[in-house]
């Protein structure tokens, strides 16, 4: 039996994104504009209309940032993830430097299916540190909303930060079982053999993609999973 439509079945999030200001450009893996919200309209100059299927390389970075922004690109590709300035053009040719934080888009199997940037014009130090907490904030209310299970722990200790709620659901855990314990000490493995190639693939390559697993299902019987982590840097701590 399926539920009854809602609202909330016919809410667009581009309404949402568009409400947001900050510029937010999605591409597809080729590097072509997907998804170019309201306010990147107004910082660039170009209208969603006029750059959407172009290739992004050949509208935003300036003449001499495009060789960085090529390499940005191939870095996204391989499932890293950016931040930094680098200096872009306007629709009419004038130049000036950005904050971008610029991340890979996987799907729910964990293949990347694109590129997903947040750019503002380069400010004053405090200025751009409230951007970043909204921006912070906004990125928290949509990882706990996710429907993909994602957990967060430190590399230093091994304890748990955070889980979002499909995490929970998962794994039938509550957050009192899993909150400030040892990730070691969370039913999370079937098989201390795809724990152990796990922590290989993170310590070589500083994050995993597509990663096939078993774990414990609550009667005991082995589950399938697909995993994608990533370690990132929170506050001075990865």
């Amino acid at each position: 039996m399926q539920p009854p439509s809602s609202d909330i079945d016919r809410f667009d999030p581009s309404s949402l994104l568009d409400g947001i200001e900050q510029a937010i450009i999605a591409t597809d893996v080729e590097g072509r504009i997907t998804f170019w919200n309201r306010y990147a309209e107004g910082l660039y100059g170009w209208s969603s209309e006029e750059v959407l299927g172009h290739d992004l390389i050949e509208i935003i970075p300036s003449e001499g940032s495009r060789d960085q922004a090529m390499t940005i690109m191939d870095a996204l590709r391989r499932g890293k993830t950016y931040s930094g300035e680098y200096d872009v053009k306007r629709r009419d040719g004038s130049t000036f430097r950005i904050d971008v934080t610029t991340s890979p888009l996987t799907g729910p199997d964990g293949t990347m299916r694109g590129m997903v940037g947040v750019s503002v014009a380069a400010m004053r130090h405090h200025e751009s540190d409230e951007r970043a907490r909204v921006a912070s904030e906004l990125l928290l209310r949509a990882w706990r909303a996710s429907r993909d299970a994602v957990s967060l722990f430190r590399s230093s200790d091994g304890l748990v930060v955070d889980v979002n709620d499909a995490w929970l659901k998962a794994t039938r855990l509550t957050r009192e079982k899993v909150i400030g314990h040892h990730r070691r000490e969370i039913p999370v493995w079937q098989s201390p053999e795809d724990e152990e190639r796990f922590q290989r693939e993170m310590a070589a390559h500083g994050f995993v993609r597509d990663f096939h697993f078993e774990f414990p299902r609550a009667n005991g019987e082995p589950g399938h999973a697909v995993l994608s982590a990533e370690a990132v840097e929170i506050g001075g701590e990865a």
